[in-house]
């Protein structure tokens, strides 16, 4: 009913565009064009009366092409073959450059996460004076680095689980919470000039895991270490965190990714992304029996390093990287 409206109805002019589309060869690595002008358009006397019949036919010419741009001449004809409308100059512009559009292509649509072989600066003599905040494992590991680290001139205040356990006042003794404790860390003494994480190596094999263990397990993870970066916020701290877990990430294909652990690595990277002022960094170690961890992570705070995310696995140093995959890889 809108016909006669126009002289030529926009639906018309719009399906002449799109049969322009067709004059050029299709290319996975275009882009988005728009149209931005047209040189020249002429109507018959027939379409200027509204009469351009029932039956029409579009007749697309591409004139010149460059990367960013198309130009084509368009035939509007009716059954007969006379022309009805001329359009002389038709240019789409795409609307990325074609740097641009390329990367729009489906092969660069899919990322994941690859390991590679990324050794240690060498270590410097360190002076690590100052107090230095451990959260203790039970295996002993954060035991070895707090000796090692004394050596290199360092005060440790180590923390454990078990000191926890009993939050409050059971039988009349007051026993510190956690964010308690943190805070009068914090407030007293001297300033804390490093921290490192180890609670959650103390987490349950997969295999042996249920509901609530895994609640164990996040409370010993995560939600020490949120409480830690509240504290530290609160009290305007800047020291670096090593959080470390083994087994938390799949830095290889035949790792079997301990689950207890792996919620810890989200986390740690949500405070890389929300607290920036703070060095942390993600050290996974080896899951297989070692008792060099200790010298692992000495090796890590000595080192001049930025990676943010580490893995050790058979002695070999592994850093985190985003790169192009395939579906079929």
């Amino acid at each position: 009913d809108s016909a006669a409206q126009h002289r030529i109805h926009p639906s018309i002019l719009d399906a002449c565009f799109q049969a322009a589309q067709f004059a050029s060869p299709s290319s996975s690595e275009r882009g988005t064009f728009l149209p931005v002008r047209i040189d020249r358009l002429l109507l018959d006397r027939l379409v200027l009366l509204g009469q351009p019949g029932q039956h029409l036919y579009c007749h697309a010419r591409r004139i010149h092409e460059t990367l960013q741009s198309v130009t084509y001449n368009l035939r509007l004809t009716d059954a007969d073959g006379r022309v009805t409308l001329t359009v002389d100059g038709y240019r789409i512009q795409a609307i990325r450059a074609h740097a641009a559009s390329t990367l729009d292509s489906p092969e660069h649509w899919l990322y994941e996460t690859k390991w590679i072989p990324q050794p240690l600066n060498p270590t410097i003599a360190r002076n690590l004076s100052g107090r230095w905040l451990i959260f203790a494992d039970r295996a002993g590991v954060g035991s070895k680095l707090a000796s090692a680290l004394k050596q290199h001139g360092a005060e440790c205040v180590l923390l454990e689980q078990c000191e926890f356990a009993h939050a409050g006042k059971p039988n009349g003794k007051v026993h510190l919470s956690l964010p308690e404790r943190l805070a009068q860390l914090f407030t007293s003494g001297q300033a804390i000039v490093g921290i490192v994480h180890l609670w959650s190596l103390d987490a349950a094999t997969t295999s042996s895991l249920d509901a609530t263990v895994l609640r164990q397990a996040e409370a010993a993870g995560c939600h020490s270490a949120l409480a830690l970066a509240q504290a530290m916020a609160a009290h305007n701290s800047s020291a670096p965190i090593l959080l470390v877990t083994a087994g938390a990430q799949a830095a290889l294909p035949s790792d079997r990714v301990s689950l207890a652990q792996s919620p810890l690595i989200g986390f740690a990277r949500t405070l890389l992304t929300e607290f920036p002022r703070v060095p942390s960094r993600l050290i996974d170690l080896d899951p297989a029996p070692s008792n060099r961890a200790d010298e692992v992570l000495l090796q890590e705070i000595l080192s001049a390093d930025a990676e943010t995310e580490i893995a050790w696995r058979n002695g070999t140093r592994l850093a985190s990287r985003i790169a192009r995959t395939t579906l079929d890889q």
